[in-house]
């Protein structure tokens, strides 16, 4: 369970007032307008001038804005010197004594010098007296810090940078949190406090005499860290909450006798990026983080991944602070039962641990009606799998790929039938048969639940990390487990294809594989083919497990389609990088048949950056079978290939059509009826005769979607990149046939 809560606490929000001393017309600094233009005339932004009064023999670095521009006070009567960065005279002008219009001046550049490379002038500006007597050209800028409890924060190191004057103003609080500056009017000044480069900017104004007055919240951060390599340590926080640069977030992690679990490390991933945040939990079973806001961050232990995400936006004025309960097995638990794991002779296991669930409810507000039909809105909020079809009266779908929730619904109307709370997180795509919903969660079990009511009828806990979709043919259960945490058993590989009697989990058979599987198992008459991560496809009897032939080229990037004897499967191409192409094999030899001309992988995608649910619902270039053709997607493209001659027939270019010119397919086809339906990343679904290659009617979700969307009875189901269950009635019951993940719990999508 995962909870957070956003403390509005003042930090960062600058509560401040101004003090304008009396003004006095004969006592005023005049303003002067100077535009920088390139010996062309063009504006000349982030140039640097130097500004020298001639009286008093003072001068002022300045640099241009956007429009080259710049806006600066100046004093009455006097006359200033205008020079480059290398002291190469510009321009003499004489200020006026009494300014009645605007002064504003053109002065022309030969090159123009890029603010970078001017260094800022570092000003100790300490602890003193200030005043702005006689001073026409400086303000004064009082602040006083204090602490979300209202503490003050004395010795607290604090600067003003102003990127225009090229200036950083430091200076220390006093015993009371008390810092004060002199500022030079008409500036913008970057607030920094301790490690905090831009508290809050201050705008001073051109007034001679102004004073600004200003207090504000600020949590330092105090922790102990270190890093080594891409990983950072974080060994102790004295204080227990969130800080004014750092989201603050508490771990419990407990056994599933609800005992706390200590020493277990805790590693928060940032994503997008190679960094880890780790430490340990302590006696109570709990961790604690100070993450830097502006990243999102996974949460894994040493044997379970993705278990939560968080989003730590930069967001001022809030302290963001969350907290995390976990159950978990124990890295020492589940380094044993590897150790002594009961095993035949071969080395398989066979016997897993059982996993409990948890019968939940569903908050009903959370289902949204629509015009079309209905949202169902998961908590997680995070990327959902394909649901399915069950019974033409239920839709059963997981809660999200961080969550550890699946629920099955009304499909008609949204109406909550049962949920569970599973032991781990990450499910899978649902796959139902006679009366069973089998699914696997990435951290890391194989489930087999009553489809009707949501009890569970056996479980098995497969390993630290599954990336798969079960598959279901003829009474049993294909599944791939890790056979080993890392250091091999005597006689094992890495991996095992493992199946079970659906109806009460008995292990049938096991055999060895390379790795894991590209999206699942495909079963297809009397045997179960397997393309595995590595690119190479396996093919096995599904009576005995016996290996009855394999291809390991290593190449191939598709789950394999069977149609009678012939399996399709998609390759990349070795003399041309980025392509890839659709090739033929006769089912019971594998030996060649034939191969469609190459085709540009316009998405890019490559297997190895998939992430584990993208893994788990993969059907990328593999072809779908339909009346004699075979269609298939990559990028922007939608292609039908004529089998008997290898040869294709036509192309839908998204790139060509109005209005869907950025659009890109986001999976594999699907067959409803006489149509092909291929959808989009955006959330659009194309409805296609297959005859003509024309796009006939598009149904807008209007959310964007991840995986495969299922279609039944004139409905279109979907999950989405939002967390959400997209129901969608297209009022045309003729698209029907389609109710799970690649068609069916075979997972073989062939329609004759």
């Amino acid at each position: 369970m995962k909870t957070a809560r956003m403390i509005i606490s003042g930090i960062l929000i600058l509560l401040s007032w101004s003090v304008v001393a009396q003004i006095d017309p004969d006592h005023q600094a005049g303003i002067l307008h100077i535009s920088l233009k390139s010996e062309s005339n063009q504006p000349l932004p982030s140039a640097v001038i130097r500004l020298t009064d001639r009286a008093t023999n003072t001068f002022r670095t300045v640099m241009s804005d956007a429009a080259g521009k710049i806006v600066i006070p100046v004093v009455p009567g006097h006359e200033y010197l205008v020079t480059d960065h290398e002291g190469s005279v510009l321009k003499e002008i004489r200020i006026p004594e009494k300014l009645t219009t605007p002064l504003v001046k053109t002065i022309h550049l030969k090159e123009p010098l890029e603010h970078a490379e001017i260094p800022y002038d570092t000003v100790d500006q300490g602890i003193g007296t200030f005043s702005l007597k006689g001073n026409l050209l400086e303000g004064l800028v009082t602040i006083r810090i204090r602490d979300v409890n209202g503490v003050s924060i004395k010795n607290c190191p604090v600067r003003l940078v102003c990127p225009k004057y090229r200036r950083v103003l430091k200076s220390t609080t006093n015993a009371s949190g008390v810092v004060r500056f002199q500022v030079l009017l008409y500036g913008d000044y970057h607030l920094g406090i301790l490690e905090s480069d831009n508290v809050k900017t201050l705008r001073i104004p051109g007034f001679s005499g102004y004073t600004l007055n200003a207090e504000i919240a600020y949590q330092p951060t105090d922790i102990t860290e270190w890093s080594r390599n891409d990983t950072v340590h974080q060994d102790l926080i004295p204080r227990k909450g969130a800080t004014s640069l750092r989201a603050f977030l508490e771990v419990t992690v407990k056994d599933y006798q609800q005992l706390p679990l200590s020493d277990e490390a805790v590693y928060l991933d940032v994503v997008g990026k190679s960094m880890v945040y780790t430490t340990a939990t302590n006696d109570q079973g709990k961790a604690y983080f100070l993450l830097p806001y502006g990243q999102d961050y996974t949460l894994h232990l040493t044997y379970e991944r993705d278990i939560y995400l968080y989003r730590y936006p930069e967001k001022k004025g809030y302290l963001l602070e969350d907290e995390a309960f976990i159950t978990y097995r124990g890295t020492a638990q589940i380094e044993d039962f590897f150790i002594k794991a009961r095993r035949d002779k071969n080395g398989f296991i066979t016997e897993f641990m059982p996993v409990k669930v948890k019968k939940i409810g569903f908050d009903p507000s959370n289902v949204i009606q629509t015009e079309h039909g209905y949202h169902v809105n998961f908590p997680s909020k995070t990327e959902t799998p394909t649901p399915a079809v069950f019974n033409n009266d239920d839709v059963i779908q997981g809660g999200g790929y961080y969550s550890k929730e699946v629920y099955s619904f009304n499909n008609r109307t949204g109406q909550f039938n049962w949920g569970l709370k599973l032991g781990d997180n990450g499910v899978s795509a649902s796959v139902c048969d006679a009366d069973f919903l089998i699914i696997t969660t990435e951290s890391c079990t194989l489930y087999a639940i009553d489809a009707r009511t949501g009890e569970l009828a056996w479980s098995k806990w497969l390993g630290p990390e599954i990336n798969s979709t079960p598959t279901i043919a003829d009474g049993k259960v294909y599944a791939v487990y890790p056979t080993e945490l890392g250091n091999r058993v005597k006689g094992t590989k890495p991996y095992a294809v493992i199946c079970f009697e659906l109806k009460t989990g008995t292990i049938l058979w096991q055999n060895w594989i390379d790795s894991e599987p590209l999206g699942s198992p495909v079963a297809s008459g009397q045997s179960v083919f397997i393309t595995s991560s590595k690119g190479n496809l396996h093919q096995f009897n599904n009576t005995s497990g016996v290996l009855q032939g394999t291809l390991t080229d290593g190449d191939f990037t598709s789950p394999p389609t069977i149609s009678g004897d012939i399996v399709y499967l998609t390759r990349k191409s070795a003399e041309k990088p980025g392509e890839e192409q659709i090739e033929a094999y006769h089912a019971n030899s594998l030996l060649p048949s034939g191969s469609f001309p190459a085709i540009k992988n316009q998405s890019g995608v490559s297997i190895s950056r998939l992430t584990p649910s993208e893994l788990m619902n993969y059907s990328g270039g593999r072809p779908l079978f339909f009346r004699g053709k075979l269609y298939a997607v990559s990028g922007k493209s939608l292609i039908c290939f004529d089998p008997g001659r290898f040869s294709s027939e036509w192309i839908i270019d998204l790139s060509k059509v109005a209005g869907m010119e950025e659009e890109e397919f986001v999976s594999m086809p699907v067959a409803v009826n006489q149509k092909i339906i291929a959808s989009t990343r955006s959330g659009k679904v194309l409805v296609v005769d297959p005859r003509k290659g024309v796009i006939e009617t598009i149904y807008d979700l209007e959310v964007p979607v991840t995986f495969q969307p299922v279609i039944h009875a004139g409905w279109i189901y979907a999950g989405s990149k939002e967390g959400k269950l997209i129901s969608y009635n297209t009022g045309n019951p003729a698209l029907t046939g389609w109710p799970m993940w690649t068609l069916n719990a075979t997972h073989n999508p062939v329609v004759e």
